[in-house]
């Protein structure tokens, strides 16, 4: 609602609609760096990394697969996380990918 002064002290109000609040174009600008086919690991060390076997993981209603290999992780991964963060994801990742292609 608009308030326009029409005699001192007093106002008029429009019952009008106001200008509408656009944000404008939100988006990001993209880089050619972005549009690459594998942008959703950026980290340098993941670039250089070859690509890893695919995995032929159990069903998901296969709960005793999936018990034994959460198990067998809970125990690798406890006696060898160590360090910072990004080492903790990366010790994490491999030995998940290295325990499931031996098994599946």
């Amino acid at each position: 609602m608009q308030r326009t002064v029409v005699a001192p002290g007093e106002t008029q109000e429009s019952s009008g609609q106001e200008e509408p609040h656009s944000p404008g174009d939100l988006s990001a600008p993209v880089s050619p760096q972005d549009l690459r086919k594998d942008s959703s690991n950026t980290s340098p060390e993941s670039q250089t990394q070859p690509a890893r076997e695919r995995i032929k993981w159990p069903k998901m209603g296969d709960t005793k697969e999936w018990d034994q290999l959460d198990q067998d992780l809970d125990k690798v991964l406890e006696a060898t996380l160590a360090g910072t963060a990004e080492q903790k994801v990366n010790t994490l990742t491999t030995i998940t990918y290295n325990l499931a292609r031996e098994r599946f």
